[in-house]
C-alpha cells in the first residue's frame, strides 16, 4: 500500500514543528512506513523522544484517517 509520512518534532517552549517535507512510501502497513524511513524504534505513547511521524494512506486526501507514532 502507498502511504504518506510527515515527521514532527516538539518542545514545550516552541510547540510542534514539521521536519522536512512529506515523504511517499510503499509499505505493508502504516507502522512499517514510518520505521522504514529512519530505522528507529516506534512507540505509541509519545513519552520517549521529541520526534513523531504522522502516517496516512495516499488515497486519503483529507488525511482524516491518520495514525501517529513516536520514536523512542
Amino acid at each position: 500500500m502507498h502511504y504518506n509520512v510527515q515527521f514532527f518534532t516538539w518542545t514545550p517552549r516552541d510547540g510542534v514543528h514539521q521536519v522536512g517535507k512529506m515523504v511517499e512510501v510503499d509499505a505493508v502497513n502504516a507502522k512499517l512506513a514510518a520505521t522504514s524511513l529512519l530505522g528507529l524504534r516506534l512507540g505509541e505513547s509519545g513519552e520517549a523522544s521529541r520526534l513523531a511521524a504522522r502516517v496516512w494512506a495516499a488515497e486519503d486526501a483529507a488525511k482524516a484517517d491518520c495514525v501517529c507514532f513516536f520514536y523512542q
